[in-house]
């Protein structure tokens, strides 16, 4: 029986969900840090101590490959990388399953 059935489990699902439901809308106004991963390195600390201003660090990524928007260390969606007029934005996606 799945959960869009008519059935006592799916009635059961409905019912606990309208009951949660004003408490979840309680938590929509609270703000979360959200991070856009596009990349990681690691460095020695001597190869950061050299680090300047035309530096390169090269990330364990490729061009075209997604970036993960995450909120704490969870990761929520996939994205990718786009130009907002002078702004630095990421167009969503995939959303994870559990980020939902």
């Amino acid at each position: 029986m799945g959960l869009h059935d008519d059935g006592p489990v799916a009635r059961a699902v409905e019912a606990v969900t309208q009951a949660a439901e004003p408490q979840l809308t309680a938590l929509t106004e609270v703000p979360l840090p959200v991070t856009v991963r596009i990349g990681s390195a690691r460095l020695t600390l001597g190869e950061l101590l050299d680090l300047h201003a035309a530096s390169v660090v090269v990330l364990d990524r490729e061009i075209g490959d997604p970036a993960e928007i995450m909120v704490g260390e969870r990761v929520v969606a996939l994205g990718e990388l786009v130009r907002v007029d002078s702004d630095l934005g990421v167009r969503i996606t995939r959303v994870s399953e559990a980020g939902r």
